[in-house]
């Protein structure tokens, strides 16, 4: 009977939880860590996990879900060009001849999206204009329009306008006009080949700065009193060094370049251009097939 009892385990093993370990005396048991690091992070915020109450961190909020609403970020945007990629194939390779209505009074059959595509096809009028206007389609965010519900609205200045300029009658350049200095900024991704002739480019668009003066005074324009009256001079051009704009390595990317250009500057990032020669073949796909996914069949 005494052998028996001798190899049972202690009763507190069988009835109460082991004892605590030994620990140092400056070191916390696990869970009085984890109150600590709550009690801590609700006095340094005591209203965490709470919905804000400052004014200007509410509206931080409002800006941030505006622009995941916007067209640029869509969640669901791999799901939905996993579709356009299938019409797409279906419609380019399609041995009738199919047409498509493209959003600008044209109507353009699979030989326009080959182009797009195809690197050594240079961009006709055509294709700047539907990618230009499907670039303005994702501006117009529809969230914009409910800023006039409010008593208090601030709404969008025009500063500049961009321009589109089919120069020499063999290369695609855009132009910024600034209007708050009256000046005009030349993007060319083929700067580097006449590095210190920028007069060349500036001559070409010579047309363009006799004109815009004149196009603001007749539009109206300088009727608001607050902004400052210019006469119909002509307006000074600046091309862009080298350095500043990426530059083009073939001679049928211009058009590519230039529509890429526009859009960073559209969405405020003309001081970091970071997009090369080698980001141009997926770019004209995936303008060919966002065209696309905003035309429509025509019967």
């Amino acid at each position: 009977m005494d052998d028996i009892h001798t190899h049972l385990p202690p009763s507190h093993d069988v009835h109460t939880p082991p004892p605590p370990s030994k620990r140092t005396q400056h070191e916390p048991d696990v869970s009085e860590s984890r109150l600590l690091d709550e009690s801590t992070s609700n006095r340094r915020n005591p209203r965490a996990g709470l919905p804000p109450s400052d004014q200007t961190e509410i509206a931080r909020e409002r800006w941030v879900l505006k622009w995941l609403r916007s067209p640029y970020i869509d969640p669901s945007r791999p799901m939905k060009m996993m579709e356009v990629n299938r019409k797409y194939n279906a419609f380019v390779n399609d041995p009738n001849l199919l047409f498509r209505y493209i959003g600008i009074d044209v109507s353009v059959s699979q030989s326009f999206f080959r182009e797009l595509e195809d690197l050594m096809e240079w961009l006709g009028i055509e294709h700047v204009d539907a990618y230009l206007n499907l670039l303005c389609k994702r501006k117009n965010d529809p969230m914009e329009k409910k800023q006039f519900k409010g008593k208090v609205a601030v709404v969008d200045c025009t500063f500049f306008v961009i321009v589109p300029c089919f120069v020499g009658g063999s290369h695609w350049v855009f132009s910024v006009v600034h209007l708050h200095n009256w000046n005009i900024t030349i993007y060319d991704s083929n700067a580097h080949l006449q590095p210190n002739n920028p007069k060349h480019r500036q001559e070409q668009v010579l047309p363009l700065r006799r004109l815009f003066p004149l196009i603001c005074k007749k539009s109206g324009y300088y009727d608001d009193s607050k902004r400052k009256k210019q006469g119909l001079t002509c307006m000074k051009a600046v091309r862009l060094a080298p350095y500043q704009f990426p530059c083009q390595v073939d001679g049928s990317s211009c058009g590519a370049f230039m529509l890429k250009g526009i859009e960073y500057v559209m969405m405020g990032k003309e001081l970091n251009f970071d997009f090369v020669q080698q980001d141009i073949p997926a770019f004209r796909k995936q303008a060919a097939r966002d065209i696309f996914a905003n035309s429509i069949e025509i019967e």
